[in-house]
């Protein structure tokens, strides 16, 4: 997965089923992609830092994406749940692979 791809990710909207709040959604996917911007550049896991590579807030990890929890909306517009659970085990899976130690020869 790279950074373009999270940035141009589209879900499916909600308004009259149970959603996620498009925000938090949108700011979630900011802050993932400009983690994988970092990763793009060729460093690696156990060389981010947050004040060495720019970033607002702390990196995302895999962890941090299984954990992630959105505000649920009914009744107002917000991003199909499916849609966004699915993404995130995707994105999770893709962390997970980028957090793997380098192989040692």
């Amino acid at each position: 997965m790279r950074s373009d791809e999270l940035l141009n990710q589209q879900f499916r909207s909600t308004k009259y089923s149970y959603g996620y709040d498009q925000r938090e959604v949108d700011t979630f996917i900011d802050r993932a992609a400009a983690t994988l911007k970092i990763y793009e550049s060729g460093t690696v896991h156990s060389d981010i830092r947050t004040s060495d590579v720019g970033l607002e807030h702390p990196p995302i990890t895999s962890q941090f994406v299984n954990n992630v929890r959105f505000t649920p909306t009914h009744l107002s517009e917000g991003y199909d749940q499916h849609d966004v659970d699915d993404f995130l085990d995707r994105l999770a899976s893709a962390f997970q692979i980028l957090e793997a130690p380098e192989p040692r020869d």
